[in-house]
């Protein structure tokens, strides 16, 4: 996600917009206001790589309240996060053209069997013992293809533009199609 923020971020510079950024989980954690400078772009990624997301629930809710209430121009919003939750990004695409970059580990969508063990989610920090054998893990696997099939119907509706990244590959391909409309 740092290095997806900061291409993104040295795109704007170099276009002569501004940017600004703001670090949300379950509530606002750092804003960065409106600036054309390059240095801001490393202190972005240093916030980023500082910030500790264990424990932390995705609240769209509250971040596309706080980004109605801030950006009084039609902006563009380009909102990077897992996606595990659905967000509700109808409002905002009114106002503003808003972008959805999904960023995954493929081990987060096909897990392999790895038999009994213990996992901590970690939104929540619950933990959840169990036999995750073959039949378990392709149960899991259907269940995220289903989310990921109603996710991108609600982005469609709300006439987002959307693309996933995965961790282990180029984020600048994926993202030069977006911007030119070939995703």
């Amino acid at each position: 996600m740092a290095e997806i923020t900061a291409m993104l971020s040295y795109s704007a510079i170099g276009n002569g917009d501004l940017f600004s950024s703001y670090l949300f989980a379950d509530k606002l954690y750092k804003e960065n206001r409106p600036t054309k400078k390059i240095h801001a772009v490393q202190k972005l990624v240093d916030e980023m790589l500082g910030f500790d997301a264990l424990h932390k629930k995705a609240n769209y809710k509250q971040m596309i309240q706080t980004l109605m209430k801030r950006l009084k121009r039609k902006s563009l919003i380009i909102v990077l996060a897992d996606y595990f939750d659905l967000p509700d990004f109808k409002v905002l695409a009114r106002k503003h053209e808003v972008i959805a970059i999904i960023v995954r580990d493929r081990l987060e969508e096909q897990p392999p069997s790895f038999g009994f063990s213990a996992l901590q989610d970690p939104e929540s920090g619950a933990e959840l013992e169990g036999d995750f054998n073959n039949s378990t893990m392709k149960a899991y696997t259907a269940k995220v293809a289903a989310h990921d099939h109603k996710l991108y119907e609600t982005l469609r509706k709300d006439q987002v533009r959307f693309v996933k990244i995965y961790t282990d590959e180029p984020a600048v391909v994926k993202l030069r199609r977006l911007f030119e409309g070939n995703v």
